[in-house]
């Protein structure tokens, strides 16, 4: 670009959506050669890593594109001060951090600098532990801003499907409400980093609460008001081997549950208490992982190139961050307009319904193939024990198998029976939309095209 000159390899149909982006994003890199300057303090590998399924190092799709658009270099953990020339400070899950970074990210900010904040109570990229989020914790508590290191928040209504093996070793299908995408009912409209923004895709979140040090303006990014569930980051490990068991310990508390926050304004120094500044400019979202290109990109091979095609709208709230904290909005917006897979959302409602309907008889049963196990093994454990058995011992074992047997042909109807109704309802819906809709719509085209002639007629 330093010659005003930016090739364009090649146009992949892939990217069709989002060829004005492109477009404009090069036409701005051309007419913008100055780039702000980023840094990052991070725990995750960016920059990629060899393994042994990809052992060409690529790096994360995110950091791709934000070095592409900014002059972006990685820090060391246990620096002591950040460089004159960074511009906006990036805290993507910084783990164990001494107190010189600590002074050195307090100092940045009371000169002025821009901060934009990641902070995940459970990674699911790396499991970062509570205790390692301490130092950044306290000095964003000091700021006003508190985060539960120990709660991550299940929200059923916008839960995303998992695939999983049960007990038995079959491939099930759940519902997972730790993994949930957003879309713009939960974004805040007047804001130009979520006013045209259509959805994200997020992973075992946190929620942000505000204390009494609080002496800034704060603006809510992405918020759930409604009912959802905090759930202890101890228990995620056992809820993501069995996502049926989330499902039924699910108890939802409604609440305004703060997932993304703009800071500006007055803030005070955590360091020195008599340093103030008036210029605070942070963006804070409680979830790490959704920058990592499994839970939003879809990365491609062409002709010796890579290009990644975009599931849901997490790159575009990243670099609309980094764009609304160096104060260049002008991609914002063209951003935005990009497309990407919209579900049936009514088919999910009423999939939802039908299946907390039978996850109380499905417990039920699934408590009772328990209990007759373990009675079997009882049963199985005395015969053992003794030299001899008589026929009725037999025959308690023998009844025991049965209701066993049972259960599990009870356990399997409710399953099947649970897919016929949510196939039943999707099917019907689907119908609706492609052929009663149409065919309604040309109803009321004809009968307007009938009234206009009688009327050229009179």
């Amino acid at each position: 670009s330093g010659s005003g000159l930016i090739t364009i390899p090649f146009f992949q149909s892939d990217r069709e959506p989002f060829l004005e982006y492109d477009i404009s994003q090069l036409i701005y890199q051309l007419s913008n050669p100055k780039r702000p300057k980023i840094a990052a303090l991070t725990s995750f590998p960016l920059k990629g890593q060899l393994s042994f399924m990809s052992p060409e190092v690529k790096p994360w799709v995110i950091w791709d594109q934000i070095s592409t658009l900014y002059d972006s270099i990685i820090l060391e953990n246990n620096i002591s001060e950040i460089p004159d020339n960074i511009d906006i400070l990036m805290l993507i899950q910084p783990s164990n951090l001494s107190e010189s970074t600590l002074r050195a990210i307090d100092k940045f900010v009371m000169n002025g600098g821009r901060l934009f904040a990641f902070i995940d109570p459970y990674s699911e990229v790396n499991q970062v532990k509570a205790n390692q989020l301490d130092g950044v914790l306290n000095l964003l508590s000091w700021w006003g801003i508190d985060i539960n290191p120990n709660h991550a928040l299940a929200y059923r209504n916008a839960s995303n499907r998992v695939r999983y093996n049960d007990e038995e070793g079959r491939e099930r299908v759940e519902l997972f409400p730790l993994w949930m995408t957003l879309d713009k009912e939960y974004f805040n409209v007047n804001e130009l980093i979520t006013s045209q923004l259509k959805n994200i895709i997020i992973a075992s979140p946190g929620y942000f609460n505000l204390n009494k040090n609080l002496i800034s303006e704060i603006k809510p990014l992405i918020k759930i008001d409604d009912k959802a569930m905090p759930v202890d980051v101890e228990l995620i490990p056992n809820y993501r081997s069995n996502p049926n068991r989330l499902l039924t310990d699910y108890m939802a508390i409604e609440d305004e549950y703060l997932i993304s926050l703009h800071l500006t304004g007055k803030l005070k120094s955590y360091f020195d208490h008599s340093l103030e500044t008036e210029n605070a400019n942070m963006i804070f979202i409680s979830d790490a992982d959704f920058i990592f290109d499994q839970f939003w990109v879809q990365v491609q091979e062409f002709m010796d190139s890579y290009y990644a095609v975009p599931m849901s709208g997490n790159g575009n709230f990243v670099l609309g961050g980094l764009e609304l904290l160096a104060g260049n909005n002008e991609l914002i917006s063209i951003r935005n307009k990009n497309n990407f897979n919209k579900p049936f959302k009514k088919i999910q409602e009423i999939q939802s319904n039908a299946e907390l309907d039978y996850r109380t008889k499905e417990s039920k049963l699934v408590e009772e193939l328990d209990e007759a196990k373990k009675k079997l093994l009882e049963f199985e454990t005395s015969v053992n024990n003794q030299v001899a058995t008589d026929f009725s011992q037999q025959n308690l074992i023998a009844k025991q198998r049965e209701n066993i047997l049972k259960t599990r042909q009870d356990l399997r109807k409710v399953r099947l029976d649970l897919k016929k109704d949510i196939y039943k309802i999707e099917k019907i819906i689907k119908l609706i939309n492609i052929f009663l809709i149409p065919i309604i719509t040309f109803v009321i085209g004809i009968i307007v095209y009938l009234t206009m002639k009688r009327k050229r007629l009179r």
